[in-house]
This record gives C-alpha cells, sequence and structure tokens, in this order.
C-alpha cells in the first residue's frame, strides 16, 4: 500500500464540523453487582470532517453505526468520549443556551416521513412546531411557514392538510420544510429517501440537491445504497462495526476502492464499478463485535486479511496517489481491470 504518514484528515479553514476520535459504548453484559463488564462499541474512534456546502456521504451494512453516528454529532445521544466541533465549538460542551443556538444552524430529516410526524398535526403546525422559541409574530410565522412549504414546492393548501393527507413523498416534503423553518446550515438526513419508491426517490434527492445550492446547506447524508450515495456526494465515508474504513472524493472511491469491504460494499452493485463487470465479492460470516480488541474488525471476513490485521487496529492513512483518499487497511489494494479483486 502506497501511503503517506497514518495521521487523521486535517483541518481546513472550509470546515463545518470536524469530529474526532468520537465513540459510544454500550454495556451489553453486567456483573454480580450490577456493574458493566462487557460492552460493544455502536461507534469507535471515529474522526472525520464535514467541509462547507458538501455533502458527506456515510454508508455501510445495517448495524455499522451510521445512524448511531449521526446521533452524537446531533447531540441526540451520550458521548462515550471525543469531540464534535460545529463552527469551532464543542457542541459536546456547549450548555443549554448555545444548544438551543447550535440546533438552530443544525437539524435531521429522518428516514421514515410518516413515523417523523404527528398524524394530529396539520404541515403547518409540524413546520411551526420547530420555530416555537423564535420571537416571531403570528404573521412572521405564517409567512414563513408558506415559504418553505413553497421551497419544497408543496401546493398552496398543504399548510393546512394532516399527514395521512399526502404521499409519501409529500410527507418527507413537509419533514424537509420543518428542518429549514429555523435557517440552518447543516442537516443531516438519515436514510431519507429508503421509505419511498424509486420515482419518488429521484425527486426527493433532486429537491435536495436544488435546496443545497440555492441555500448554501451542507449535508451528512446517510444511506446504505450505493448508487443513491453516488448521486449525491461530493465526498463518502465508508463505514464498519463502528469504525470509519475509507473516505474518499465519490468518483474516486467508486473507480478506485481500495479497502476489501469498500470493494465488496460496490461489488453488490455491479453498474457502479464502471469498466469493471466482476463477479460480485462475497464475505462469509456475520457482522459481530463485542469488546474494545486491538483488530481489525473486518479481518475475519477479509479475503485479503494478513495475521496482524488480528492483533492490530489499522488507522486511516493517507493515499500518497490522491491527497484526499483515507484508507484504514495493513493490505489495502485496488481492483484489477476485470473487475477481481487484487
Amino acid at each position: 500500500m502506497s501511503s503517506a504518514a497514518s495521521i487523521q484528515p486535517v483541518l481546513s479553514a472550509e470546515t463545518l464540523v470536524d469530529v474526532q476520535n468520537l465513540s459510544k459504548r454500550f454495556p451489553v453484559a453486567w456483573d454480580f453487582f450490577g456493574r458493566p463488564s462487557r460492552f460493544v462499541s455502536a461507534v469507535d474512534d471515529v474522526s472525520l470532517t464535514i467541509r462547507k456546502g458538501e455533502t458527506l456521504a456515510l454508508v455501510g451494512e445495517s448495524g455499522s453505526g451510521k445512524s448511531t453516528l449521526a446521533r452524537l454529532v446531533m447531540r441526540l445521544a451520550h458521548v462515550t468520549s471525543g469531540s464534535v466541533t460545529f463552527q469551532g465549538k464543542d457542541i459536546i460542551k456547549m450548555p443549554g443556551k448555545e444548544l438551543r443556538t447550535f440546533r438552530e444552524k443544525a437539524q435531521m430529516i429522518f428516514q421514515d416521513p410518516y413515523e417523523s410526524l404527528d398524524p394530529r398535526f396539520t404541515a403547518a403546525r409540524v413546520v411551526a412546531e420547530g420555530m416555537s422559541h423564535l420571537s416571531l409574530s403570528s404573521e412572521e410565522k405564517k409567512s414563513r411557514i408558506a415559504e418553505v412549504l413553497n421551497l419544497v414546492h408543496l401546493p398552496s393548501d398543504a399548510a393546512q392538510r394532516f399527514p395521512h393527507e399526502f404521499s409519501g413523498g409529500q410527507r418527507q416534503r413537509v419533514s424537509i420544510a420543518r428542518a429549514l423553518a429555523v435557517n440552518p446550515s447543516f442537516i443531516v438526513a438519515d436514510e431519507p429517501v429508503s421509505a419511498l419508491d424509486v420515482s419518488m426517490q429521484s425527486q426527493i434527492l433532486n429537491l435536495m440537491r436544488e435546496l443545497q445550492d440555492r441555500l448554501g446547506l451542507t449535508y451528512l447524508f446517510i444511506s446504505h445504497d450505493m448508487s443513491v450515495v453516488r448521486h449525491m456526494a461530493d465526498r463518502v465515508a465508508v463505514m464498519y462495526l463502528g469504525r470509519v474504513v475509507e473516505i474518499a472524493p465519490a468518483e474516486e472511491l467508486f473507480s478506485n476502492p481500495l479497502h476489501p469491504y469498500t470493494q465488496a460494499l460496490l461489488s453488490s452493485v455491479p453498474t457502479l464499478l464502471k469498466g469493471r463487470p466482476g463477479q460480485r465479492i462475497a464475505i462469509p460470516g456475520e457482522a459481530s463485535v463485542v469488546d474494545d480488541r486491538p483488530n481489525c474488525r473486518f479481518a475475519n471476513r477479509c479475503f485479503r486479511s494478513l495475521e496482524r490485521c488480528r492483533s492490530e487496529k489499522p488507522i486511516l492513512t493517507g493515499v500518497l496517489r490522491h491527497p484526499d483518499h483515507w484508507v484504514a487497511c495493513f493490505n489495502s489494494a485496488p481492483l484489477l481491470d476485470d473487475g477481481a479483486v487484487a
């Protein structure tokens, strides 16, 4: 593997969110005295940056820790260790008043638009709920509600309709309008189109790109659908069992995946490996981890594992041929021209 020094990606002047050594551990067993004796690390020592105006996609199998990481970044879950800095301020240490200000600048769009909307609330009330703490008059709120509903291309009568009166795509538009109501700069989109049919998915994705260009939004976009990720992402971070194993610009990742797990993930959707019609790379066994061990968590399923993979923890290391490509692997290698593994 050709690599530069083994360090984490550096902070730039355009960094909006900086995650450093972030971890979240959950107890899974207790001793006789009720003290935790075994843990599972849902997020394990993750470091990454999100730049202003970009879409960073977070991908991986179910259970890889994507949604947990998103909740930690939004401070919706307690952090075991590490830091999350937003515009230069550590949100983990923010007191209540500063945290409320952060909540205005950072919002979430959830996976299921029906579950995330109160069925008793009209669209207008859903959108207005997020503005309840703002010093706005009744007319100002009404004007803002109309403005954001128009931004997401909902009809003029949408404000007085209830969630069950909308289609799935329209409900997700209401969810997006709710997120936009407080004029945020950063949005975490947790599987925002996975509950929609294909035709609705493309409409919502195009809307999100339109809003990003128009409002200068920054996205952390979580998905397991690699074709959706290729459409949306500027950069991609690949997670496996709580750890980030590869980060690269989207086109670089899809054309030159280096980590064995990334290669297997992309091979499950053959059309994404352009010019490389190789066979699907099978991953034996099941993803499972309990306790923190100094090893590569993918080692027991990897087709290129070495002895050191079972006793040492790989860290993100810069790739010489591309300064913005990072991989955590002792034996990373590109795919061969025919799509076979090296």
